[in-house]
Parts: C-alpha cells; structure tokens; sequence
C-alpha cells in the first residue's frame, strides 16, 4: 500500500471544529516570552558595549589631546643658556673676518692621504 492511498482514506477534519488548544497557546506563549527575555538581554549588551566604545572614544580623545599638548609644549621650550657663556645679543662689532686662523691643527686633506 502506497502512503498515498493511506492519506486519501484518512477521514478529513472539519477546520470549524479542529484547534491548537491549550497545548498550542502555552508553547506558543512561552515561545514568545522566550523571545522577548532574549531581545530584552540582547539590548542590554548593546548598551554595554555602546558606552564602552564611548568611554575607550572619550580617553583615546583625551589622551590625543595631551599627546598633542605635551608635543607642543615641547616646541615651545625655549633652553636656556648654561655655564660661563653670557647671556643676551652676540656682540657686534670689529670681529675680524676671513679665513679661518692657522695653527697647530693638522690639514685633514693632506695629512691622511688622497681620499679614495
């Protein structure tokens, strides 16, 4: 016998009389609280994870924001002079001009030997 003929001779229900019941409403009322308990947890996290991202936002920006004042601060300092040497204008004047004096100093061009 075919499954075929076995349906054709199934008696057929009146859908007027035929319903889910009980047993369909429960498991289709805790489908539906199920669902709302997991779209509820689930925004939940969104949350989280949006205020995170804010806050991480809020100190990458901050921590841009001091990077780029501690480098300006830097081009901003000024060193000042140490030791004996005098503060103020160079001095003008009669400096003499010229080449450089002659001395003890060796010449570097013809000391060490033709460079190569």
């Amino acid at each position: 016998m075919s499954i075929f003929r076995v349906l054709a001779d199934a008696p057929q229900l009146d859908p007027a009389i035929v319903s889910p019941g009980l047993g369909g409403f429960l498991v289709f009322f805790a489908l539906a609280l199920v669902c709302w308990l997991l779209f509820r947890s689930f925004s939940k996290h969104l949350r989280r994870v949006n205020v995170r991202a804010a806050a991480e936002a809020r100190a990458a920006a901050e921590a841009r924001a001091d990077m780029d004042a501690a480098a300006a601060a830097d081009e901003a300092i000024v060193v000042a002079p140490t030791g004996d040497a005098p503060t103020g204008d160079a001095p003008t004047g009669d400096a003499p001009t010229g080449d450089a004096p002659t001395g003890d100093a060796p010449n570097h061009d013809t000391a060490a030997g033709p460079r190569s």
